[in-house]
């Protein structure tokens, strides 16, 4: 089960607790271990939260998903059978590496494949109903898809392109005292410099400022392109004469 949110009444967080309940409940004199939040039983579908490199043959990594098969309270150890098929045991104090994966949220799942994906869909998911994240999510289905849910949520999440344009300030980020002053107009054009586009070698293109220290900058960009060891070959001395003859021509 692939859900848009991690909290909410259908959110993955929810979703695990009563599909734990339904599938493995509690009963006595069956051992369980609670960690934190979570109960561990065996027959518990959980996942890997990080990398851990000293687990496993070959590590076991973020993303990785088993089956409970054994808790011993008394070794105080935990087994999961992976799909890989492999055995992997971990301490008591190790199981903040563990979360149960009867539900997960799409952008957890993205670059897995299931046989089948059922897929919750409600408005308290409002935020997160994107035609991407639906998208993500029923391609992550190789057999059978089932949408459960609302059909307005299912509406919304098809006109919904996405998030929209990101603010993230990062231009800013380098220039902290240009932010400070705010915006700043822009220089006035000199009319005794002119712009010219180029199209010799794909390294060396752009809109170049013709004067004389966009020029040597131009050269020296040239050298780091053709490192100056040795003569340079024909075809990067035709290049070099293209570009020069182009700037020739825009001053």
């Amino acid at each position: 089960m692939l859900t848009p949110t991690h909290r909410g009444p259908a959110g993955a967080a929810s979703l695990n607790t009563r599909l734990q309940q339904a599938l493995t409940p509690h009963r006595d004199q069956t051992p369980e271990r609670r960690y934190g939040g979570r109960v561990f039983r065996v027959g518990d579908k959980v996942t890997q939260l990080r990398n851990n490199y000293d687990k496993g043959k070959a590590g076991i990594f973020n993303g990785t998903v088993g089956v409970v098969t054994a808790l011993s309270l008394d070794e105080q150890t935990l087994t999961v059978l992976t799909d890989e098929d492999e055995q992997v045991d971990y301490d008591f104090a190790e199981l903040d590496e563990l979360a149960h994966a009867y539900a997960s949220t799409i952008h957890r799942s993205q670059g897995s494949e299931y046989p089948a994906v059922v897929i919750p869909l409600t408005t308290s998911a409002r935020p997160m109903l994107r035609r991407s994240l639906l998208c993500t999510g029923i391609t992550r289905a190789k057999k059978l898809i089932i949408l459960a849910g609302s059909r307005r949520a299912l509406a919304q999440a098809v006109r919904t392109p996405g998030a929209g344009r990101r603010h993230t300030a990062l231009t800013h980020r380098p220039h902290p005292a240009r932010q400070a002053s705010g915006p700043q107009r822009p220089a006035p054009r000199d009319s005794s410099s002119r712009r010219c586009r180029i199209h010799p070698p794909a390294r060396a293109t752009g809109w170049i400022r013709q004067d004389e220290a966009d020029r040597r900058a131009t050269n020296r960009h040239l050298d780091r392109a053709w490192p100056g060891t040795g003569p340079r070959t024909s075809q990067q001395a035709a290049d070099v004469s293209r570009l020069s003859k182009a700037l020739t021509k825009c001053l």
